[in-house]
Parts: C-alpha cells; structure tokens; sequence
C-alpha cells in the first residue's frame, strides 16, 4: 500500500514538473527564411577556342587552374538550378546546370559572326573583358 501511494506522489510531482517546464518555455516561433542572395563567380580565361554549332559560332573557353576549381565548386552548389553566363555585364547564355562541370571548359554562348566570336574570344584572353557566372534568384528557375 505504501508503495502504490508513493508511486502516485511520484506521478502528481512529475506531472507538476513537467507543467512547470512546459509554462516556462517559450512558444516556438518560426526563423524567418532567409533568401539566398545571388552569387556571382569571376572567372579567368586562359585560352579558347570557336567552332559552329547550328550553323552560328559558338565560343568555347578554357579557365586557368583556380577558376576551374572555383567554377566547379559552384556547378555543384547550383546543380539543377539556371544560372546565367555574363560578360562585360551582358548575359550572354542562361543555361540549366545539370552536372557538375570539371575540366574548366565550357561553352559561352552565341555570336552572329565569326568575327565578332573570335575578338570576343581574345577579350576574354587578354582580360579587356570580364567573363563570369551568377545564380539566379531562387524564384526564377
């Protein structure tokens, strides 16, 4: 008998912590989302090269060691996302990430003419224009 009688004092006094507890702590309130803002990755070219792809030219580029690295580490953080490739503020290409892209070489967009293909081209080599990638804003893709 004075078992059971302790084991419900035992009981009274838990529940009377627990309410206690519970009456103390604060409701839960949600974090606001934070929106990831966009990232933007200069990148530096080192060669290249144009060939034609639907009969228009098309620019291909070869980034130097750390722009590769630094450009794969971002296909991957975007992967499945639509990023945009800009030179000299001007998106030249919108494509969809769809693998992780190693190597450093990959194609920028297209050029009404060759001409125009190949002095982009040694811009880009020569640095008197600004290649980079940026994530778009999250509602965009």
């Amino acid at each position: 008998m004075a078992n059971i009688f302790a084991r419900r004092i035992f009981r009274v006094a838990l529940v009377m912590i627990i309410t206690a507890g519970l009456a103390r702590a604060q409701p839960y309130q949600s974090q606001p989302s934070t929106i990831q803002e966009q990232q933007r990755l200069a990148l530096e070219v080192v060669d290249g090269w144009v060939t034609f792809l639907d009969e228009k030219p098309k620019v291909f580029v070869t980034l130097n060691k750390q722009s590769a690295v630094e450009f794969l580490r971002f296909t991957k953080v975007h992967l499945g996302q639509v990023v945009e490739v800009v030179i000299d503020g001007r998106v030249t290409l919108s494509p969809r990430i769809m693998e992780p892209i190693a190597g450093g070489s990959f194609w920028i967009g297209y050029f009404a003419t060759v001409e125009e293909a190949n002095s982009m081209l040694r811009k880009l080599i020569t640095h008197k224009s600004q290649l980079a990638i940026r994530s778009m804003a999250p509602n965009s893709n």
